[in-house]
């Protein structure tokens, strides 16, 4: 059987992969084809639903460039919004058409003498490209801890990437493993439910405080009906964010003082937040801020 030929293979149908189609729509391309092993597209916004889930940078900068959305609810729009907008933009520009779900891709070789791409798909098929555009992504991909003893354990286990909507989780004594990101969203959540919880931490991370706020319908009216003004508002959000990236990240020693205020921001909001000293002691960084990544949070 001779395997099914495209122009360009894209894996994954997550914000990458949906913007990687457009663009290839746009260059004259439609022999193509987007893998996603999922049931839907979306990425890490289809995966994900566990409470508390949200963008962590502001919504107007996580969007497309070619595709603003003034319709977004808050500056840090919440996970259900992200998926919405992941669903118009493929329909609006009709690159759901050449998604394929349910599909996983086993291998990937290169074919030297055939100047082509040779995939395998799980179930035996074979797929030949002449560009292979891999947009997998990472935080849709879930990884369990290789602790002893996990897979015996009694008790129920729920991994935030297979969340499971219908479990009761009012009155349990429930456990968290991580203080990362999904945790700094997840914990709260969990605070208001749960008759006992004990959060597992490996290293403390710096949490500042998160300044978001729900957006006026008047002022979303303004943005659809002046775009330019949607456009200010990213350039915005834009440039805040780039400024922080660029200091904190690519030229730290040049910003070193920068990165102390920012350090001294967490270390106050942890004061004015967690009273007790060992506790507090606890949750303090012992390294510079920005050797690992920093979170948002007001709770």
């Amino acid at each position: 059987m001779t395997p099914q030929q495209f122009d360009a293979v894209v894996v994954g149908a997550g914000f990458g992969g949906i913007g990687a189609a457009v663009q290839l729509r746009r260059l004259g391309y439609d022999n193509f084809l987007i893998l996603e092993r999922e049931d839907d597209l979306g990425g890490t916004w289809h995966i994900n639903r566990y409470p508390g889930l949200a963008v962590d940078i502001p919504s107007t900068t996580y969007s497309y460039w070619f595709e603003p959305n003034p319709k977004w609810s808050r500056l840090f729009a919440p996970g259900t919004e992200l998926k919405r907008y992941a669903d118009d933009v493929a329909d609006k520009y009709d690159v759901r058409r050449h998604m394929r779900f349910n599909t996983s891709v086993e291998s990937a070789r290169w074919d030297e003498d055939a100047e082509c791409w040779r995939l395998a798909l799980a179930g035996g098929e074979t797929l030949t490209t002449r560009f292979l555009i891999t947009a997998t992504g990472f935080l849709s991909q879930p990884h369990t801890p290789d602790i002893p003893g996990i897979a015996d354990f009694a008790g129920r286990t729920i991994h935030t990437t297979a969340w499971d909507d219908d479990y009761e989780f009012d009155g349990r004594r429930l456990g968290q493993i991580g203080t990362g990101a999904t945790a700094v969203q997840l914990v709260p959540k969990l605070a208001e439910r749960a008759a006992d919880l004990t959060v597992y931490q490996r290293t403390p991370i710096y949490v500042v405080p998160k300044i978001d706020f729900p957006i006026p319908h008047a002022l979303r009216q303004l943005f659809a009906r002046f775009p330019l003004a949607h456009r200010g508002f990213r350039w915005v959000t834009d440039n805040i964010l780039e400024l922080m990236m660029v200091s904190a990240v690519l030229h730290y020693r040049q910003f070193r003082v920068l990165n102390s205020g920012a350090a001294l921001l967490a270390k106050l909001h942890l004061f004015a937040q967690i009273r007790d000293k060992k506790l507090r002691r606890a949750l303090t960084p012992h390294y510079d801020f920005g050797c690992k990544r920093p979170t948002f949070s007001n709770t």
